[in-house]
């Protein structure tokens, strides 16, 4: 987000379900989609990512629309329309299907350093994580704020940090085209989930290499580490586009 932290955010978990459609769908949804989002004013910035980690059956795209609007009840409701209307209107491209769509409100303070907000975003690295243990959670966010971002950040492989908490999770899965309305349903395990965004202005992969080779090994020998953090997903994505609202 090159050094921008809004209050909240709408992460879309996205595949391309044909890749001889991967340009075409690249075209709509940078030359479409992307301008019909942002013209709503609902959203200040969209950019996108595409999977860049070797081997990895995650989403090959994300999108993080960053929220102009505080009330995010008018947030869902605005969303439930859009899929409405593009539904109806076949507005969505044939080959996209939507993984998971979620909006995260943000949590923490600000993290950077010398080098963010320069323009030099190449990718991220994101990690979803949960608290396993109910009596620590307010200890496990300290520990994110107070130790682990600045961990990261201190071995100079990522420019930015981003901290949120999940608001509603909504899944759309097994279909190219989505559903009507988003999903919004009770996770099975009800403890809060937590988002983690690090930017990079290197190779993302190289940077999430080095950090698991070299800085993770010597964290936990230096009791930096916790054991009652879930990793429920990571990604390592490149950046492709970032569009400002007109």
């Amino acid at each position: 987000m090159e050094g921008r932290f809004p209050s909240a955010i709408r992460m879309i978990r996205t595949n391309c379900t044909d890749p001889a459609q991967d340009a075409s769908f690249n075209d709509w949804y940078d030359g479409v989609h992307t301008p019909d989002v942002l013209s709503s004013g609902m959203v200040s910035r969209v950019v996108r990512y595409q999977n860049t980690a070797r081997g990895d059956t995650g989403p090959g795209y994300v999108a993080i629309h960053e929220l102009a609007w505080d009330d995010l009840d008018e947030v869902a409701r605005h969303v439930a329309q859009t899929r409405r209307r593009l539904t109806d209107s076949n507005g969505f491209h044939p080959a996209v299907q939507i993984v998971k769509a979620e909006t995260w409100k943000r949590t923490g303070r600000a993290f950077s350093t010398p080098r963010t907000g320069r323009g030099g975003v190449v990718g991220m690295f994101v990690i979803e994580a949960r608290c396993t243990d109910d009596a620590r959670v307010d200890e496990f966010n300290r520990w994110y704020n107070d130790v682990h971002v600045p961990d990261l950040l201190d071995t100079r492989l990522f420019t930015s940090a981003y901290r949120f908490t999940a608001v509603a999770a909504g899944a759309l899965t097994g279909a190219a085209v989505p559903t009507e309305t988003e999903v919004v349903a009770a996770p099975a395990d009800p403890r809060p989930t937590y988002l983690a965004l690090y930017e990079t202005d290197a190779d993302p992969v190289g940077a999430v290499d080095a950090f698991g080779r070299t800085h993770r090994p010597r964290l936990k020998a230096a009791g930096r580490l916790i054991d009652y953090l879930e990793v429920t997903w990571r990604g390592i994505y490149r950046q492709l586009s970032s569009v400002t609202r007109p």
